[in-house]
C-alpha cells in the first residue's frame, strides 16, 4: 500500500487554525537539583579549602621527598654515627709523661773572630727609599719595633732628595742575613751594602 505524504501534510496544517496571540511561549527549562543533592553529598567550603591546601602541599613536597629517597636507598657502606665518633685525644697525657732529651753539643757557639780585617768590615742593608720623609720615618718605626736597628739618611740623586731606610750595621754576615730574611717577611726587597 502506498501512502501519500504530500496530502497528509496539507491536512495537518489545515486542521488547526493559528491564532495571533500576545503571549509568546517560553521554552521549558528543566530545573536541576544541586550537585549531589539526590545522593546525600553536600558541598562544604571548609572541606574544599582543606583539600586544596593538602593537595598543594603534596605537589610542593613530593619532589623533595622523592629526591631524599633516591639519595639514601638503604646504603650499607656507611657506618653508624656512634662508631665514627670514637676519637680520643690523649696528647696532653702523653706530653706530661714524656721527656725530651737535648744534645747541647750539636749546636756549637760561634764567637766573633779576633781577626782585625774581619772586625773592620760591616754589613748594611737598604730596606727601602722614599721621596717623603714621613714614609721613611714610619718604616723606621715599624722596623725598630721588630728589634731591627733601622735609621733614615738623606741622599740627593739627580737634584732630588731621597730618604733611605737602612738596617744595620752588622759585624757578622750571619746577622745581616737574618735581618735580610726578616725584611723579606715584611714584603721588602733589601739591598745588601758592604762598608769598610
Amino acid at each position: 500500500m502506498t501512502r501519500d505524504y504530500a496530502s497528509r501534510a496539507k491536512t495537518k496544517s489545515s486542521r488547526k487554525p493559528q491564532r495571533n496571540s500576545a503571549k509568546v511561549r517560553q521554552p521549558r527549562v528543566k530545573k536541576s537539583a544541586p550537585v549531589g543533592a539526590g545522593r546525600g553529598i553536600s558541598f562544604s567550603a571548609p572541606s574544599f579549602s582543606a583539600g586544596l591546601i593538602l593537595g598543594a602541599a603534596l605537589v610542593l613536597v613530593l619532589p623533595y621527598l622523592m629526591s631524599l629517597l633516591e639519595e639514601t636507598p638503604g646504603s650499607t657502606t656507611t657506618q653508624p654515627v656512634q662508631e665514627q665518633l670514637d676519637i680520643v685525644f690523649d696528647f696532653e697525657d702523653r706530653l706530661q709523661r714524656s721527656e725530651v732529651a737535648v744534645d747541647t753539643s750539636a749546636y756549637p757557639v760561634e764567637f766573633e773572630s779576633d781577626d782585625p780585617a774581619a772586625a773592620t768590615s760591616t754589613y748594611l742593608l737598604q730596606a727601602a727609599s722614599f721621596h717623603s720623609f714621613a714614609e721613611a720615618a714610619n718604616l723606621q718605626a715599624k722596623l725598630s719595633r721588630q728589634q731591627l736597628p733601622a735609621m733614615v739618611s738623606r741622599v740627593t740623586v739627580g737634584e732630588k732628595p731621597w730618604y733611605r731606610v737602612t738596617v744595620g750595621p752588622f759585624h757578622r754576615k750571619k746577622d745581616a742575613e737574618r735581618a735580610m730574611t726578616q725584611l723579606r717577611e715584611n714584603n721588602l726587597s733589601p739591598l745588601p751594602l758592604t762598608q769598610g
